[in-house]
């Protein structure tokens, strides 16, 4: 089964997302929620920018997207 999840995290001058939370998830009761946030900590942003200048702990909306992979039948 495929699915999503939608996050809001903040994202440091380290790139990094701290603070985490789901704002979403289809299909409901799959847990892909719970499989966005453990997968959260491992990726990289660039933090929003001000003026030019980098916000620390800015906001930053996203959905990651799980599918299963196709396969061929024999």
């Amino acid at each position: 089964i495929s699915g999503s999840a939608m996050l809001v995290c903040r994202a440091t001058l380290k790139q990094r997302l701290k603070e985490c939370r789901v704002t979403g998830e289809t299909p409901v009761g799959w847990n892909f929620g719970r499989a966005a946030l453990d997968l959260a900590p491992t990726l990289r942003v660039l933090p929003r920018k001000e003026n030019g200048v980098a916000v620390d702990h800015g906001m930053v909306y996203f959905t990651i997207r799980f599918d299963m992979p196709f396969e061929v039948p024999r």
